[in-house]
């Protein structure tokens, strides 16, 4: 595809002088367009044209060729202009020049034969300049649209030469202002900062550094300066690495939280397990010997260690919520010794409970989790001592929890991330930042709201409200206790567990509400039992080999009922479905055992 011919303005009121260059232009390696105007009025009616360059005399008719010059660098800022002189001195056609002129040819038959080559070198200089204008607009709009800000140094003179528009996206101050004043960019560093970041550009060597930048707000952030010597210049980067910072501090965090985690998974897996063969017989035992205190105080202890399994999941993996109707005020009272053992004798705890108090629907595990932070937050407020107010209200249908302290109060600025995860106030080293996060995300599920107060040396208020329940008492729970009737139809069920001791209870169990039961220790063992006519697999869902759920998958009896000491979400990673699945979660009592099976076959 060949390109268009240049088109060539000739301003000239001489017939001869014209023909004299478009005879020398028929000469040229290339083609052009020429456009001639032979007058003032014609040549200000072709200026709205496109031209790739002007030739003008200097002495044309009612008009000066410097005019011309003039106009066409006004109108044309951008097209080459050159000149011919026939009678014009040496001086006149410098001064066309120093006005903007490209070249000028002298009107005679040996320079005029010269004129297409000016013309080819003018364009062909032309073309490389405006290719050199377009890649520096080009890398002007990028480097205006990057966060990041660059900048030139001059050693000799002290100050900056650039400085990019990032300049005031990165530290807050106007592009402007570090021109006037290039000592601005070490007035917001600290002491160490500002002595490194004077040693680098004292030094004129490359290298990197991280500075402590403060906002004109109070903000801090990190920047991040490169620089490298070219002659007798600095050339650099400013970069924000808040956010980059910021990240590796949470996934470290995260990191050392998952890894705590699937240890606590762990355990409270086990724990659940061996809690379920504790409970089962427990309870199995005080159907026998009702009047036993001992046996009483034993399921006590197992019922506080299966809570506190449940808050091991909960922080594990996320925990489904069980809500149910409490009366805030008993479950304070009943924590009144843990509040002891947890807080020093230096600190003192006052109770300020509202009687009479409505209900509130909660999970008791997560609510006794809600109420443990924020005591241990109180009481790592005030390490010299103080006083915990723990208190109770009720106003407008909404029940309120309040827990304050005397410390130093919170800052506004640690008052709007208090609840962020991984978010503390006691340093890398002394907190994780997920207590309060945690707090505040079983609230928020929990349909309530959370906020902290806290006047300047005040102390700290944290306010908990939820709704309050239309119920006016907490449903008796003693048919957990006492076993349903019994089934009329008795099928038969296939017990599927790789503990043996949890095996052994559950198989007794369902025996003795005359259920023909057939057991297995794992999945290969089930395939080879005597599976016809079974309408319930009761299996674990965590065993060597083959899980609950291929095992389901294989068998397809009629009913199944899983059970794991793990939690539905972590359960859910490997398969199951909750949704359209039975669970039953370990520990569970013989009751609750008992009622599931009934309310899976009859």
């Amino acid at each position: 595809m060949t390109s268009k011919p240049a088109r060539l303005l000739y301003v000239d009121d001489a017939e001869l002088d014209r023909e004299l260059v478009r005879l020398a232009l028929q000469e040229a390696p290339r083609p052009y367009e020429l456009i001639e105007a032979g007058s003032r009025d014609d040549f200000v009616g072709k200026l709205s044209q496109d031209f790739s360059l002007v030739i003008t005399d200097l002495n044309i008719l009612g008009y000066s060729g410097l005019d011309v010059l003039q106009l066409v660098k006004r109108e044309m800022p951008e097209v080459p202009v050159v000149i011919l002189t026939g009678t014009g001195t040496e001086e006149l056609a410098v001064q066309a020049m120093k006005m903007g002129a490209t070249d000028y040819v002298i009107k005679n038959v040996r320079h005029m034969r010269r004129l297409p080559h000016t013309i080819d070198a003018i364009l062909e200089n032309e073309q490389l300049r405006r290719g050199q204008r377009e890649a520096k607009q080009r890398l002007a709009e990028v480097v205006e649209a990057i966060d990041d800000c660059y900048w030139i140094y001059r050693f000799d003179q002290r100050k900056f030469d650039y400085v990019s528009p990032g300049f005031e996206r990165i530290l807050g101050l106007p592009v402007s202002l570090v021109y006037e004043q290039p000592h601005v960019l070490w007035q917001n560093l600290p002491a160490e900062d500002r002595q490194r970041l004077t040693d680098q550009f004292s030094s004129h060597l490359p290298g990197e550094m991280e500075l402590s930048w403060t906002w004109p707000d109070g903000r801090v952030r990190k920047i991040r300066v490169r620089a490298r010597r070219m002659e007798d210049r600095l050339v650099g980067i400013l970069q924000d690495v808040t956010r980059l910072r910021e990240a590796e501090i949470s996934l470290g965090h995260s990191q050392k939280m998952e890894a705590l985690g699937r240890l606590a998974g762990g355990v409270a897996h086990d724990l659940n397990n061996l809690l379920t063969v504790m409970l089962g017989y427990g309870l199995s035992l005080r159907e026998q010997l009702p009047e036993n205190e001992d046996l009483g105080e034993i399921l006590q202890a197992v019922d506080r260690s299966s809570r506190l399994t449940s808050q091991l999941l909960t922080m594990s993996k996320r925990q489904l919520m069980q809500p149910k109707l409490l009366d805030l005020n008993s479950v304070l009272r009943e924590m009144q010794g843990m509040f002891r053992r947890l807080i020093p004798a230096d600190i003192e705890l006052e109770l300020q409970l509202c009687e009479p108090l409505p209900l509130v629907e909660l999970d008791l595990g997560q609510w006794e989790q809600v109420v443990l932070n924020l005591v241990i937050n109180a009481r790592e407020a005030q390490p010299q001592g103080g006083r915990i107010r723990i208190a109770t209200s009720y106003r407008d249908g909404w029940v309120c929890f309040e827990v304050a302290d005397r410390g130093p109060g919170l800052a506004p600025a640690l008052r709007e991330k208090i609840f962020e995860p991984f978010f503390t106030t006691k340093g890398q080293q002394a907190g994780t930042g997920l207590g309060l996060a945690t707090v505040y995300g079983i609230v928020a599920q929990s349909g309530g709201r959370i906020w902290v107060e806290s006047p300047p040396r005040e102390g700290s208020t944290f306010f908990v409200t939820f709704p309050a329940s239309d119920q006016k008492e907490q449903p008796s729970e003693a048919p957990n206790i006492e076993a349903p009737p019994a089934a009329k139809r008795k099928p038969r069920v296939l017990v599927v567990e790789d503990n043996d001791s949890i095996r052994r209870l559950v198989v007794t169990l369902l025996r003795r509400e005359g259920y023909e039961v057939v057991e297995a220790g794992n999945g290969e063992q089930a395939l080879q039992s005597p599976s016809e006519e079974v309408e319930l697999l009761v299996t674990d869902f965590s065993m060597p080999g083959m899980t609950g759920v291929e095992l389901a998958e294989k068998l397809r009896p009629a009913k199944v009922l899983f059970t794991s000491g793990c939690s539905v979400s972590e359960l859910e990673k490997r398969g199951f479905q909750a949704d359209t699945a039975s669970f039953l979660p370990k520990p569970f009592s013989p009751v609750q055992l008992r009622e599931k099976v009934h309310s899976l076959l009859d």
